[in-house]
């Protein structure tokens, strides 16, 4: 750390100099004024006692130590006006602080006490910067977490009015039918339960190792053609996905679905065929799914923005990534779920 120097040293200087400066003046002042005197006296050809040279003497050895120090005040007050001003650019600062504004500077002049507490000063103004930058970026990103799983829970809860406005409906619905749809309002209400406890929670995953990484994704896979073949002509298919283990938040995965399903659901053209394809690679998981576009929507409405936020956030989770591709009539887009041990082909 660089050693300061004391204020009062400083001070003790100004001091000095102004003496030092002031007794020089005083010896000048007295010289010559002494001098022009015996000259003055000389040529007018005028004889003093000596009672009278030494009055003399003292009159201008007194207006001259007055003269000199007139100007040693003078030129202390000038030298520490410079620390006074500086002084009163501390408080201006300290009265910025104390305000919360955070937006200035005090420059540094010197290397003394005060030069010490301007730079303390703004470091405490820069970090009172920083602490507000994250105290928005933690709002922020709470903001954006609420509205993205407000999203997801209005899926699986737009499932279960739909699942429940059918059972309804239906007076001929056969015990199977009815224990079906009950299996599925069910499963619904433990994936909103779950979103709530996250909710409530902040953002903590809940993450365990899935042997059987195959599986889970055919079930997943199957549910959401479940939701989709209702109303489009659908496919999917598995045939490049080989087993795969590796951590996972179910519940994530589920979320990633649900946004592929609701995006279709908004944004699909129900006259066209809605296509998925789960594979594996060296490098992960790929999730893929291609649909025809709805004429006269637009892709990145708030709907869908949402949607491929928070696949995309997840996606990150697993060091992953998401491309889309958006045509005239045609929505593309590939998930990519890495950190996964894939087996290899026999």
């Amino acid at each position: 750390m660089h050693r300061r120097n004391r204020l009062s040293v400083e001070l003790a200087g100004l001091l000095c100099v102004s003496a030092a400066v002031s007794l020089f003046l005083f010896a000048f002042l007295r010289l010559t004024s002494l001098s022009l005197a015996e000259n003055y006296l000389y040529y007018r050809g005028i004889q003093l006692t000596e009672e009278k040279r030494y009055l003399l003497n003292m009159w201008i050895q007194n207006i001259c130590f007055l003269g000199s120090a007139i100007f040693f005040i003078w030129l202390f007050l000038f030298l520490f006006a410079q620390k006074v001003t500086y002084i009163v650019t501390i408080m201006r600062g300290i009265e910025q602080l104390r305000l919360n504004r955070m937006d200035f500077v005090i420059p540094l002049e010197g290397n003394d006490e005060l030069t010490e507490l301007a730079d303390q000063i703004n470091y405490l103004a820069h970090s009172q910067r920083e602490l507000l930058a994250k105290e928005e970026k933690l709002k922020e990103d709470r903001e954006n977490f609420i509205r993205s799983l407000s999203h997801d829970i209005r899926n699986p809860l737009t499932a279960i009015c739909s699942y429940s406005e059918y059972m309804r409906g239906k007076k001929d619905r056969t015990e199977a039918e009815t224990s079906g749809y009950i299996e599925m309002v069910c499963s619904r209400s433990q994936q909103i339960r779950g979103l709530m406890e996250l909710l409530l929670a902040g953002d903590a995953r809940k993450t365990e190792w899935i042997e059987d990484g195959r599986l889970l994704m055919e079930q997943m896979a199957l549910e959401w053609e479940a939701g989709v073949e209702e109303r489009f002509s659908c496919s999917i298919s598995l045939e490049k996905c080989r087993n795969f283990r590796g951590n996972m938040d179910i519940r994530e995965i589920q979320r990633i679905f649900d946004n592929l399903y609701t995006n279709v659901e908004r944004y699909a053209d129900p006259g066209g065929p809605v296509y998925m394809e789960v594979k594996t690679d060296n490098g992960g998981v790929w999730i893929i799914q291609k649909n025809t576009a709805l004429s006269g929507r637009n892709t990145e409405e708030t709907g869908r923005g949402i949607g491929l936020q928070n696949i995309r956030q997840i996606a990150g989770h697993y060091h992953g990534s998401v491309e889309t591709e958006s045509g005239s009539d045609t929505f593309l887009i590939r998930i990519c779920l890495g950190e996964m041990e894939v087996e290899q082909e026999a």
